[in-house]
């Protein structure tokens, strides 16, 4: 991150109080640039970033800087957080990732998926076939299960004939979903890959975490039980746990900022049982925007959906947006415009200032409750 000490607002201090410890967690290595080469603000400086560039900024001195910096950080992060022979992160890592994990649900109180996967009878095939294509099977399934995952969820190899899946922003339907895919798939990916004269099968185990109050290591050892529990987990199967208390549905936090008392009121009524059995609905309606900032409420850690007028009294549609997308937690912030501006250049300006959809007055009930619910699923 490459972040200026001067900027409009809030200082480049700011910004890096904010990021800092997620960038500490995820090793992300953090340059701060001045024209001001005070020993006061290097200081400063160093007390939380890895190196300070003072402007007007030499170009090829930062491309160098980088290069050599980011290089160093994958060479340590290869020796210290990589298994060797696959590349899939390694114990160490795994304890840090499901710590932080646990801490964010402490604040939003999801859930997450935790998946193993284990080569039924891999020292056998060792002895069978030789430790090389045992090693070459190892590297295939890392390969395998890169293949069928997405980009954010981590692999680990925990043992030596095992790997772990952390999911990231997996229900559990889905984590299951891709592991009965791995099961099924992974005989023929041995034979084109390894060789067609190995048989190889895998079991796995799948658990849903919402117990904040656990370590990390216990979280690790739930796994292991279950996926080398001998009749609990027959070869080729899956079995599926949930671990913890009941898991709170997430919650979409919904306002209706419109000066029209009755399309509040219809909206109220006609939307507050929208989210089913998928999430809980917190709906409010405000008259204009300055009500609906004058409320804490609508400053909480959850997802909002804003249905946005866009001609009110005191604070306008526009004025709202131009606020949210200005603030640090914009993208928290769902915004749909429900208007009687119909123009194309209204519409185009909305979109500009952050609108994440427009729709015009008067509109269909079964349209507005349709794209509400792309719009939630979008941010899930």
């Amino acid at each position: 991150m490459l972040i200026d000490v001067h900027l409009p607002e809030k200082d480049g201090f700011h910004i890096l109080d904010i990021l800092a410890q997620q960038a500490d967690a995820c090793h992300v290595p953090i340059f701060m640039m001045s024209g001001h080469n005070g020993s006061e603000q290097r200081m400063e400086v160093f007390r939380s970033a890895d190196a300070f560039m003072n402007k007007p900024i030499n170009m090829e001195e930062l491309v160098i800087r980088l290069k050599r910096v980011t290089a160093k950080r994958n060479r340590m992060l290869e020796l210290i957080l990589t298994d060797s022979l696959t590349g899939a992160f390694n114990h160490r890592y795994a304890l840090g990732e499901i710590r932080r994990r646990l801490e964010l649900q402490r604040d939003n109180q999801e859930s997450f998926c935790v998946g193993g996967i284990n080569i039924n009878g891999f020292q056998a095939i060792n002895e069978q076939h030789g430790y090389p294509k045992g090693d070459q099977l190892l590297r295939q399934l890392y390969n395998y299960i890169q293949e069928q995952i997405k980009p954010y969820d981590v692999i680990v190899r925990s043992e030596a004939d095992s790997f772990l899946i952390l999911f990231s922003h997996a229900a559990l339907q889905e984590a299951k979903r891709v592991l009965e895919k791995l099961i099924d798939g992974f005989p023929e990916m041995v034979r084109e890959k390894v060789g067609k004269e190995i048989e190889a099968t895998v079991s796995a185990s799948l658990i849903e975490i919402n117990h904040p109050d656990v370590s990390p290591k216990e979280c690790i050892r739930k796994l292991d039980s279950t996926l080398h529990g001998g009749t609990e987990n027959k070869t080729g199967q899956l079995h599926v746990i949930k671990w913890g208390e009941q898991v709170r549905k997430k919650i979409v936090r919904l306002a209706v900022i419109d000066d029209d008392p009755i399309i509040c009121g219809m909206l109220e009524a006609q939307l507050s049982d929208i989210g089913g059995n998928d999430f809980e609905t917190d709906l409010r309606t405000y008259g204009n925007g300055e009500l609906f900032f004058a409320d804490p409420w609508h400053n909480e850690h959850d997802q909002y959906l804003l249905i946005l007028d866009g001609v009110m009294p005191r604070m306008d549609g526009l004025e709202v947006i131009k606020r949210l997308r200005s603030s640090a937690d914009k993208r928290k912030y769902t915004i749909m415009m429900l208007t009687n501006r119909r123009g194309e250049q209204d519409v185009a300006t909305a979109i500009q200032q952050g609108a994440d959809d427009y729709l015009k007055k008067p509109f269909g009930m079964e349209e507005l409750r349709a794209r509400i619910k792309r719009l939630i699923r979008g941010n899930s």
